[in-house]
């Protein structure tokens, strides 16, 4: 078995003969999507295997003559259905194998296409004999921005010849809710098939689909530029974040940022670019912004220019950047397995998020120089997770972001039986706001649309498979009352971590880190079930160390009257932070929102 021409949608596997001096192929195009199992045989034997056994077989007429019909039930009673089209003239039959109940075979060396497809219902099988022959080989995506409405287009490249075949694809969901008009049309309502993790999927007709996203998060980037505090932002409120600033300004950056993981590494430069835009916002005399940007500065100088402890290196068989730390020490799951590229977008998300931050600061004091240096060090994350391009001969297209089922995944190159997994919605948002944020603030347009359309895609697939609420459809209600999913595989959902099943891990890696784009990508009423279920009634007052800080960050999105006391307490405890947060951009936080419920009463 080989494998042959992947890309983020599809892959070709192609089957040879073991034997030498056999000829023969087979090759089977795998496409997210897919409305048939196709095989295309070059001068082989088919065999048709079944685990659960076949009940019976029946050839049935068509009124194509160019293909070949069978009706297949399986001892499970489930029906599918088999279409054989011979490359040339050729008498095929299908047949049990004397040997073995699983199994049909065609008795002589066959060239051409054969198809399965599960029948879900009667009604659907027209549709299948319309569709059998048709096929695709992969998806390219493509999309586009005017003002808050966001395109998001599939076209199927074909790898078949009849074009006056309807091309047979299943949707998910969130797909359904955003089509335009003419790809509408081509949805079938009743003809559905069930998926592993995203409910029912739904067939389409149509070589193209195109999505319309209305709700473009420009509003986010035009926040991030806003400079002035809001006027609504009591002297008290500012007194007391200034407070925190100051506390906060006396930390150590290039010792907390000095560590052997990318990931908490990042945390600790994202965290102080917080307090650099907070100080940005609300120190009116720059003395101690001048002294934090100096100070993130001279810390993200390390990672820029590759001299931290496990540095960098390109991977010339992968085609990505990951960290030396699996190479030097021998342990694959050295900083979350990052050199075997796990997770490696919410990693690079708090580098990008902090970088656009330091930009636009440096850029304010009239200094532009800082962008200009940097920004091939934030680029070069950004092609190893979501490079735009499949024809960059470095990086894969969209390593990450899986553009088909709406959010990233992570994994990278371990081996897993579940298939790959996200376990944290809010990281993936955190680098879709982050590469929104650079590219805007480093005049780079089609960056900062990609992220944008990113984000929005994101919290819809967010809404239909993460974040559940009571009425989910897509998941059982036993299981959607958890009201998050936990770790989404490919081929399980589980409500727990990687490091842990306590109930604040679980909904807190879906919650951190908590920004502007939070109340943007978390739906304020599935918050507040989420709320209700797992964290009220001074539940969430119990919760130890930094957990604590996120789950009670979460609110501020909406419940801000909440959890406001909590946050401008003047004895804040701050064992009850996240290694990412900041106490003074969690005040500022907290402050405008206040600010923006009284300005709109």
């Amino acid at each position: 078995m080989e494998l042959h021409d992947a890309t983020s949608a599809s892959v070709q596997v192609k089957f040879r003969p073991a034997l030498q001096h056999t000829s023969g192929t087979l090759r089977v195009p795998v496409v997210q999507g897919m409305g048939f199992v196709t095989a295309i045989y070059d001068d082989l034997t088919p065999q048709i295997l079944s685990g659960v056994g076949f009940q019976s077989l029946t050839l049935v007429k068509t009124e194509r003559n160019d293909i070949i019909k069978y009706r297949l039930t399986l001892l499970d009673l489930s029906c599918w259905l088999l279409y054989i089209q011979p490359r040339h003239a050729q008498v095929v039959g299908l047949a049990r194998s004397p040997e073995n109940d699983h199994c049909l075979q065609i008795s002589t060396k066959f060239s051409g296409l054969i198809q399965v497809a599960k029948r879900p219902s009667y009604s659907c099988e027209d549709v299948y004999d319309r569709c059998a022959g048709a096929y695709a080989t992969d998806i390219r995506f493509g999309g586009s921005l005017v003002g808050h409405e966001g395109r998001l287009h599939f076209d199927f490249q074909r790898g078949d010849s009849m074009q006056g075949r309807p091309l047979l694809m299943f949707a998910l969901p969130h797909h359904l809710t955003t089509f335009d008009d003419p790809t509408a049309r081509g949805i079938l309502p009743h003809f559905q098939l069930t998926s592993t993790t995203k409910g029912f999927m739904t067939a389409v007709l149509g070589n193209r689909w195109s999505m319309v996203e209305n709700d473009i998060p420009r509003h986010l980037t035009e926040s991030f530029f806003h400079r002035a505090p809001m006027d609504c932002v009591t002297d008290e409120q500012r007194q007391l974040i200034l407070d925190a600033a100051k506390q906060e300004l006396e930390e150590n950056l290039e010792a907390t940022s000095d560590l052997d993981s990318l990931y908490f590494s990042g945390k600790a430069l994202d965290r102080f670019a917080q307090l650099c835009h907070t100080l940005w916002k609300y120190d009116r005399g720059h003395d101690m912004l001048e002294i934090a940007l100096r100070k993130l500065k001279s810390a993200f100088e390390r990672f820029a220019q590759n001299r931290q402890k496990f540095p960098l290196v390109y991977d010339q068989i992968w085609g990505g950047v990951t960290s030396s730390a699996a190479f030097v020490t021998g342990d694959v799951l050295a900083d979350f397995g990052n050199s075997l590229y796990n997770d490696h977008h919410f990693h690079a998300s708090y580098f990008v998020h902090a970088a656009a931050i330091i930009a636009l600061v440096d850029g304010s004091l009239g200094r532009h120089t800082w962008l200009a240096e940097n920004k091939g060090f934030i680029t070069t994350l950004l092609r190893d997770a979501a490079n735009p391009s499949i024809s960059d001969p470095y990086f894969p297209f969209s390593r990450a972001f899986d553009w088909f089922s709406g959010h990233s995944w992570a994994k990278g190159l371990f081996e897993s039986w579940d298939g790959k997994d996200e376990e944290s919605s809010s990281e993936d948002v955190h680098f879709a706001y982050g590469q929104m944020l650079f590219g805007a603030v480093s005049n780079d347009s089609a960056t900062a649309a990609r992220g944008a359309l990113q984000l929005a895609v994101l919290r819809r697939a967010c809404a239909a498979y993460m974040h559940m609420r009571a009425d989910n459809p897509h998941h059982p209600a036993q299981f959607a009352a958890n009201r998050v999913s936990g770790i989404l595989f490919e081929g399980k959902v589980d409500h727990t971590t990687y490091f842990g099943a306590n109930i604040e891990f679980i909904h807190g890696i879906h919650m951190l880190p908590v920004t502007p784009a939070s109340a943007y990508a978390r739906n304020r009423d599935w918050c507040r079930e989420e709320w209700e279920t797992w964290f009220s009634d001074g539940r969430a007052e119990r919760i130890e160390g930094g957990w604590r800080g996120v789950v009670m960050a979460s609110r501020i999105a909406w419940d801000v009257r909440g959890v406001a006391q909590w946050f401008f307490n003047d004895q804040f405890d701050r064992r009850y932070l996240d290694d990412g947060m900041s106490l003074a951009y969690y005040r500022a936080l907290t402050a405008e929102e206040l600010g923006r419920q009284s300005s709109n009463r």
